[in-house]
């Protein structure tokens, strides 16, 4: 989105972009939006995605320190409940 949102501002300077970040599934229709974006592969079945970037790709790093203090996580959503710090992955 960093580099699209700029590029089609550019390309549109009549165009009013109002972006809103939220944690949660949205109805873009209910909540009064034009279009909509969302990470991974999914739409609903009234809607029509299509790719607008290259796939997202995380990954999940510990020091060793990290486990030792806060034990291993045997499940992926085990660490929905350990504290966590995360930054983009192309982060300095």
């Amino acid at each position: 989105m960093e580099r699209v949102i700029p590029d089609c501002a550019a390309l549109h300077p009549g165009v009013e972009i109002d972006l809103g970040l939220e944690d949660r599934m949205v109805d873009i229709v209910a909540e009064g939006c034009d279009a909509g974006s969302r990470l991974g592969s999914t739409a609903a079945a009234d809607k029509i995605g299509v790719p607008i970037g290259p796939v997202f790709r995380s990954v999940t790093v510990a020091s060793p320190a990290y486990p030792a203090a806060h034990g291993t996580p045997a499940h992926p959503r085990d660490l929905e409940s350990m504290p966590a710090s995360a930054c983009p992955a192309d982060a300095p």
